[in-house]
């Protein structure tokens, strides 16, 4: 009975042992301990981690945050794996867990059993004995706590690509490529982008910063990186002047403007194929010559660049029976023949229009018909002549007859009457009425009442008794020179013609006429010749008349028009056949036909078969009818990726025959100048195949730096940079000398260490809590007083009361375990 309670009270010591484990400081701050099995294990409370290269047991000092919590870091103690089945088995068991630490180490104090043997560390973890000591550590390409699980490397499971770089973050490997390097980290990083071949394979590849710029080679066309295809036409499939247009990868064959027929085979001229006439014009080929004629209804010069003009009288531009004449590009509308109106709106037929009637007559209109009348003061038949009447409108007096003589009227008191007969009074009854109251030649004439008798014209006498013969009573008995008028012998031109007239006695008779450059009636009037009548038909057609000084017609040309003014002028041209080939038909003259307006600004003329043919200067462009220029006059006014070559921005590459790059070189535009290059050899002459020695050709390495043939994780060729000896830094930037190459280049207190002189106690050189001092260039360890063990390893206190975590307790458990061992093989 007793033997069962001491049993009990043990084994309630046993487990109260255990469970102090947590209770006595174990874990440092910012953690929560754990007792699982026999071990008391050490976490780090949430957000927080402990500093590198310590552990949990340390305490967790660093503070996370949530990236860095949601990045994948964590730091886990997973319960270890036991297989003890005694109790004091699992009290010897008690393990130190770390989330960093790669060695752990476990007291075994199973009497001087082989510590390992109970299988002590983690998952993957190596267990090594150290005197009466468990060690474990990960094995080669793992890492973790070895207490709870050693994981491997995941950049050791992944392959990244040529030149990559593998990055662990947290349970994953990233591939990446180094700085200057660029592509696909999974399969290949080149530090020259055209390396990867992104190009078409008829396309050269150029470097531009970071970039591959793919642009395909001679003759070929594409955007370089998806196609870039041969030009089709670079053969000249097409026939004989036919053109060759491209369609995309394939092409089609156009004959030329001007020509005609089967591009297949052959391209012929044709003469209209150029279109040499001129607008409103048609065009017929006659074997090799173009017919040009105006369209119908059009008139005009076809060959002339006016061309042809509508015909003003095909719009029907006059008025209803009116007759329409085309004069140039005017239309000329007058009424037919027996019509009158306007004849812009409309023509009524006149009868009368054409004068029926005779001289002097008036036409009078009748229906469709027509009367012919003297008009007053005139007598006579209106179909033959009409006289004029002179005492229609003379002014005798009461009881007076009007008689005519030649063309005067004569007034006379009619028979028993006397007075004056040209007065307002009259006549009146007077003594003269008595019979024989005179001489039978003798005239009575009242004169207050009483008779006057007077001899008649031709007579003489005193009228009342006697009154005798005149001078004449007939044109016989006057000379030849004069006439008998009135018993007189008279001159008969003193009274018989007209104003201006001349006057000429022919046995004598009085002979009117108007003398030379003058016209009219000589017996009424003569007057000068109008210019209408000067000129008359003196002069041909499309001619102008003026009257000289002796009122002479003069005939003259009308302008634009030549030739014979008597006979009739034409005009120069009508068409630019009639001109010479150089000059052509401008507004009826021969002119020529590269004057200031043929061609435009810049451009060159030449005249063939009448027209201007119009050209751009050599390395002009633009329209030459309206203006030639030039692409660029310097470099400057061109992108920086061409040059100004023959005033055009061309790509000096190809532009520039004397410049350009060997077969199988690179040829890049910067600032406007091609730049030759190629990988290796002459970019000028001929580019060489790439060996292992033009790797470090030129030096891609750092300032001072050795550069060397080499290999990459994947047996590939590239360059490998070391600084020299007595040279440290980084080999892709800059070497920089050492302080040191050797121990003995430093003073005796310190040691060379990658070419530096530092302290080697500074380098960890002893384990901690040992002492170091330096010794001839070498870091001499020793444990201070109070502390045991190997210096390079672990110096540990030889006090009881030590709170070493770890130590303290496992001699505390060592005692429990040995007392309880010792309890039990008593009783059983």
């Amino acid at each position: 009975m007793w033997s069962k309670t001491l049993l009990v009270v043990i084994l309630a010591i046993a487990v109260q042992e255990v469970v102090s484990q947590c209770s006595r400081d174990t874990c440092g701050p910012n953690t929560n301990c754990r007792v699982q099995g026999s071990a008391a294990v050490c976490r780090c409370n949430s957000g927080w981690d402990h500093a590198p290269g310590g552990n949990t047991i340390e305490g967790c000092t660093v503070r996370i945050s949530d990236g860095q919590r949601s990045s994948g870091i964590s730091h886990r103690a997973t319960p270890p794996r036991t297989s003890f089945g005694t109790l004091s088995n699992r009290l010897g068991n008690n393990r130190i867990r770390s989330g960093s630490s790669s060695v752990g180490s476990r007291q075994n104090f199973n009497d001087g059993g082989d510590p390992c043997a109970e299988r002590p560390c983690g998952l993957n973890a190596e267990c090594t004995s150290q005197g009466n000591r468990a060690v474990c550590s990960c094995p080669p390409r793992y890492e973790g706590d070895p207490n709870i699980e050693c994981t491997l490397d995941p950049c050791e499971t992944t392959r990244c690509g040529v030149n990559a770089e593998c990055e662990r973050r947290g349970n994953q490997a990233i591939c990446t490529c180094p700085p200057g390097f660029n592509g696909d980290p999974l399969i290949r990083c080149d530090d020259n982008p055209c390396n990867s071949s992104p190009c078409h394979p008829n396309a050269d590849c150029q470097v531009q910063g970071t970039r591959a710029v793919c642009k395909c080679r001679q003759n070929f066309e594409g955007d370089g990186i998806i196609e870039c295809s041969l030009d089709p036409c670079l053969n000249n499939p097409c026939g004989t002047n036919a053109e060759c247009q491209r369609t995309g990868s394939s092409y089609r064959c156009v004959c030329p403007r001007g020509y005609s027929g089967n591009p297949q085979f052959r391209c012929n001229s044709d003469p209209c194929g150029e279109n040499p006439c001129g607008p409103n014009a048609v065009c017929n080929p006659n074997g090799n010559v173009a017919t040009c004629v105006c369209a119908p209804g059009y008139l005009g010069d076809p060959l002339s660049r006016e061309g042809c003009y509508n015909e003003p009288c095909s719009t029907g531009p006059c008025g209803v029976n009116a007759e329409c004449e085309s004069r140039g590009r005017s239309a000329l509308c007058r009424c037919p023949r027996a019509h009158t109106g306007d004849p812009y709106t409309r023509c009524k037929f006149d009868p009368c229009a054409e004068a029926p009637c005779g001289v002097n007559a008036v036409c009078n209109e009748q229906g469709e018909g027509y009367e012919c009348v003297c008009p007053p003061d005139y007598t006579g038949n209106g179909y033959g002549v009409c006289t004029y009447n002179p005492c229609a409108t003379s002014s005798c007096g009461p009881n007076t007859d009007c008689n005519v003589i030649g063309e005067r009227a004569v007034c006379r008191c009619i028979s028993g009457y006397r007075g004056s007969p040209n007065s307002r009074s009259g006549c009146l009854a007077d003594p003269c009425s008595i019979d024989q109251i005179c001489h039978q030649n003798a005239e009575c004439t009242n004169q207050g009442g009483q008779p006057v008798c007077s001899c008649a014209p031709g007579y003489v006498g005193d009228g009342f008794h006697d009154c005798f013969r005149g001078n004449c009573l007939s044109n016989d008995d006057c000379g030849s020179q004069e006439a008998c008028q009135e018993y007189q012998c008279v001159d008969p031109c003193a009274s018989a013609c007209g104003s201006g007239a001349e006057c000429e006695v022919n046995n004598h008779v009085a002979i009117c006429r108007c003398p030379r450059g003058l016209t009219g009636d000589p017996f009424q009037n003569c007057r000068r010749f109008t210019r209408e009548e000067i000129c008359g038909d003196a002069c041909g057609p499309n001619t102008d008349c003026t009257v000289n000084a002796d009122e002479r017609p003069v005939c003259k040309c009308l302008p634009n028009y030549i030739g014979n003014p008597l006979t009739g002028c034409r005009y120069e041209c009508t068409s630019d056949r009639e001109c010479p080939s150089a000059q052509k038909c401008s507004n009826f003259n021969c002119v020529a036909v590269c004057d200031s307006s043929a061609c435009g600004e810049n451009a060159n003329c030449r005249a063939i078969n009448n027209r201007a043919e119009c050209t751009c200067p050599e390395d002009f462009q633009g329209d030459p009818y309206t203006r030639c220029f030039t692409e660029c006059v310097r470099h400057n006014d061109c992108p920086e990726n061409t040059a100004c070559i023959k005033f055009r921005c061309q790509d000096p590459c190809y532009a520039l025959a004397e410049q350009q790059c060997a077969p199988t070189a690179n040829c890049e535009v910067k600032n406007h100048k091609p730049i030759c290059s190629c990988f290796t050899g002459d970019p000028f002459r001929s580019c060489r195949e790439f060996n292992r020695d033009d790797l470090c050709k030129p030096n891609p390495c750092g300032v001072d730096a050795i550069c060397q043939p080499g290999y990459n994780n994947r047996g590939s060729d590239k360059p490998v940079c070391t600084c020299p000896s007595g040279y440290r830094g980084n080999p892709l930037v800059r070497c920089t000398r050492g302080d040191c190459e050797r121990d003995s280049d430093c003073g005796s207190n310190l040691g060379c260490y990658n070419f530096n002189c530092e302290d080697p106690c500074r380098r960890g050189a002893c384990a901690p809590n040992a002492e170091c001092q330096v010794r001839n260039h070498a870091a001499a360890c020793s444990c201070p007083d109070g502390y045991y063990g190997n210096a390079l390893e672990a110096c540990r206190p030889t006090q009881a009361n030590t709170r070493v975590v770890g130590h303290s307790n496992s001699r505390n458990r060592f005692r429990f375990k040995r007392f309880v061992d010792n309890v039990l093989s008593y009783l059983y």
